[in-house]
């Protein structure tokens, strides 16, 4: 077993070393570049600068730092030619596999769960990468592909928009051999049967440090034009206003034929049409047009872990969603019989669920698209 040197004194260092009693004999030395202390714990505390390559060789080099103090510190050790995983890692690695997510924004609710339900303790660690959209380097390091003991991703195509590197054709065969692929869903376009009047041309806020899209409603659109101008007008619009009914089934067969289409030529390992088939009478399955609701990414959660084999006791109650859930119209619901709520749609103008969520939503979208305040 190689010797090691801790890179970083603070706090993440005491929590990893609380947590890892048997390897603190093995340490020779600590790095730091803030800390004005001598040693850790007895361990002498070095600068990297003071440090040349070859005195830095031969020894397992963990970094106990938070996220981005990590990734500046890979740097600075990649720039001195050493490698992540062979000669230095993250302590949030230790002990653990490596799970590596190339995915949408389906993945990061879904990330978020599982780490609820293993706490850290599951013997995995998902590596913080970024969604496929945001991927401004448009391709995933290779060196952590190699390491990844699982991989999760939603089938993504060598003609994608965001770049070939990204590609299932490009990634796949650069994973090392054993490592666990799953693919999740991708249900983005595939909502439209439960909104019908939802366009997705939106405009951003931030409330509460997070930036949310307020989508386009044709009905409250429909009701502003023909001069809906208080809360109990737009409401009123709103639970009377109806679909033909042959257009919503139309809707639901179109997007449930394309959505059997993407699992099979997909070849999803967890698949959704069985579970909308059998759920969305009771559940409400999309947040939004393109965006899954908290109890469904759970369930997508409960069903990596157990290809994980690890049992999960929360059934998809700790997840939550990724988008502001729009309420379904009445209409809508009685076509297909759906029994559930509507959730509460939290913003400026409601902070608790006890705020009327169809209101909420009214007042939301008016002040937003129309500047008015009913």
């Amino acid at each position: 077993m190689k010797y090691v040197i801790l890179y970083g004194v603070g706090y993440e260092a005491e929590n990893f070393i609380y947590h890892n009693m048997a390897l603190f004999s093995r340490i020779v030395f600590c790095i730091d570049r803030y800390s004005d202390r001598e040693n850790f714990h007895g361990k002498p505390i070095l600068r990297l600068e003071n440090l040349s390559n070859e005195e830095l060789r031969g020894y397992q080099i963990i970094v106990a730092a938070s996220k981005n103090a990590y990734f500046e510190i890979k740097k600075a050790l990649q720039y001195r030619k050493l490698s992540e995983f062979k000669d230095f890692f993250w302590s949030q690695l230790y002990g653990k596999k490596v799970i590596v997510a190339n995915t949408n924004c389906y993945g990061p609710p879904i990330i978020n769960y599982l780490n609820a339900i293993w706490g850290g303790k599951g013997g995995f660690f998902v590596y913080p990468t970024p969604m496929v959209h945001e991927n401004i380097n448009r391709e995933l390091d290779e060196n952590l592909l190699n390491n990844a003991d699982v991989y999760i991703h939603q089938n993504i195509k060598a003609d994608n928009k965001y770049g070939y590197r990204l590609s299932d054709e490009y990634i796949l065969p650069r994973l090392k051999d054993g490592c666990q692929v799953i693919t999740i869903p991708n249900c983005i376009e595939l909502g439209y049967w439960c909104y019908p009047n939802i366009r997705y041309e939106g405009k951003a806020y931030v409330f509460k440090d997070c930036q949310f899209i307020v989508l386009r409603d044709t009905v409250l659109d429909e009701a502003y034009q023909q001069g809906c101008s208080n809360i109990m007008e737009y409401r009123k619009y709103w639970n009377s206003y109806r679909y033909n009914e042959k257009v919503l089934k139309e809707l639901y067969e179109d997007n449930m034929e394309r959505m059997i289409k993407r699992e099979t030529l997909g070849r999803w390992d967890i698949t959704m049409s069985d579970y909308i088939k059998k759920h969305y009478r009771d559940t409400q399955i999309y947040s939004e047009c393109r965006h899954l609701t908290g109890e469904v990414y759970g369930y997508i959660g409960d069903e990596i872990l157990k290809r994980l084999n690890i049992k999960a006791e929360a059934h998809g109650k700790l997840a939550m969603g990724n988008s502001l859930t729009v309420p379904i119209l009445p209409s809508v619901k009685e076509f297909y019989g759906m029994k559930f709520s509507d959730k509460a749609y939290i913003n400026a103008f409601a902070e608790n669920e006890a705020e009327n969520p169809v209101d909420n939503y009214i007042r939301s979208y008016i002040w937003f698209w129309y500047d008015k305040v009913i």
